[in-house]
């Protein structure tokens, strides 16, 4: 039987201070004065819960079997068709995804002779232009364009309108990796092919292309970007690093409320680096964007950035972020304000005692829903740098 919601979204906000407890201990227990008495009660300082429960993914990824395609059984490779995806067999991944989803996943297992493994589904939460990607593995490696099926490509977005673009996206990896990353971050082991339509949608004039990383629940991911935009906007900052920048989401969302800060946005996908740059020039935000990681890219910030008028984002994989790439940020940036933006509680609780060994106390947590009716959650913490 399904938890009200509220409950589940209080289970999670206990997890997560559970998880955090220690590292709100900040140095020498210094702690912001609303929490000092009760750490394990009251760390989080803002709640975001979800708008709503259902079908509010923006984007998701199918598997494919003999019946359909479908989501993993929990713990498992076994595939649960879309059909039979009931409660108990695949966490109700079926009751948050779009209906169109569906639709899209029947008539492809239907209509192509050879269905893709994989296929990834994105659409926009404004506008509801639809990107569909289709991966295959080594049996495109090689081949000539004449290998990829165009006329059922485009039959898909005859059949779908909002469906702008189709791409084959075969890696070149093998199955090892047709499931992991490089499918869903845009690796370059993977080689693309637009079959129908464009590579990217645009909503609300953002550019996103099928490559880029993107918040799945867009109401509730702009509602976490307007809370760490008051974070930094506590402080006197100059310059933002948005490490992991993606398409330039929270940069730029963070901008229109900071306009005299200047973005600088670092991702190693260049697709993502490239929608991020045109993002900026339709939204006049005064940004720069660059691939590549830090601090192996080398971005000459504004002279005055130097001596703490900086704050840096990292909203890193679940895997968070190096230790030595926190080192290095305090080093070399020597940041004002640090926010840290994680779907895994464990390795964002891991970073932040790495910084608050480097000097820094947490300040804020905040809880954002952005995955209602699963274990997930979307934590967001503020650290400053201890005078």
């Amino acid at each position: 039987m399904e938890l009200p919601y509220a409950e589940e979204f209080a289970i999670k906000c206990a997890n997560v201070t559970e998880l955090l407890r220690d590292v709100c201990g900040g140095i020498n227990g210094n702690i912001r004065d609303n929490i000092r008495d009760n750490i394990r009660d009251n760390i989080i300082t803002n709640k975001i819960p979800a708008i709503t429960t259902e079908h509010y993914r923006n984007t998701a990824q199918f598997k494919h079997c003999e019946n359909g395609y479908g989501f993993y059984k929990p713990r498992t490779h076994t595939v649960v068709p879309l059909t039979d995806c009931g409660e108990n067999k695949c966490e109700n991944k079926c009751k948050v995804i779009p209906d169109i989803f569906t639709q899209i996943a029947a008539y492809i297992h239907t209509n192509f002779q050879k269905p893709p493994p994989e296929l990834r589904i994105r659409q926009g939460h404004y506008g509801g232009e639809i990107n569909i990607s289709l991966l295959y593995e080594n049996e495109l490696k090689g081949k000539s364009k004449n290998t990829v099926d165009f006329r059922a490509a485009r039959a898909v977005s005859a059949a779908f309108p909002d469906v702008v673009g189709v791409i084959h996206r075969r890696n070149n990896q093998g199955a090892a990796s047709a499931t992991g990353a490089a499918f869903i971050l845009g690796a370059a082991s993977a080689k693309n092919i637009v079959a129908a339509g464009r590579e990217y949608i645009i909503d609300n004039k953002i550019k996103i292309s099928h490559g880029a990383f993107c918040q799945i629940n867009t109401p509730v991911a702009e509602l976490m970007y307007d809370k760490i935009a008051d974070y930094i906007g506590y402080t006197d900052i100059d310059v933002i690093y948005d490490m992991f920048c993606g398409s330039g989401g929270i940069g730029l969302r963070v901008a229109r409320r900071l306009p005299l800060a200047r973005i600088i946005g670092i991702d190693e996908v260049a697709s993502a680096v490239l929608d991020a740059r045109y993002n900026a020039a339709v939204l006049e935000v005064h940004a720069k964007y660059v691939c590549g990681t830090f601090p192996q890219v080398k971005v000459q910030p504004p002279k005055h950035a130097w001596g703490g008028r900086a704050a840096v984002i990292f909203d890193p994989p679940r895997s968070g972020v190096p230790k030595q790439a926190l080192i290095d940020a305090v080093r070399i940036i020597a940041p004002r304000v640090i926010i840290m933006v994680s779907c895994n509680p464990a390795t964002l609780a891991r970073d932040c005692r790495v910084l608050v060994g480097l000097g820094y106390r947490v300040a804020d947590v905040a809880v954002a829903d952005m995955f209602p009716r699963t274990a997930h959650v979307e934590t967001v913490v503020k650290l400053i740098k201890v005078k």
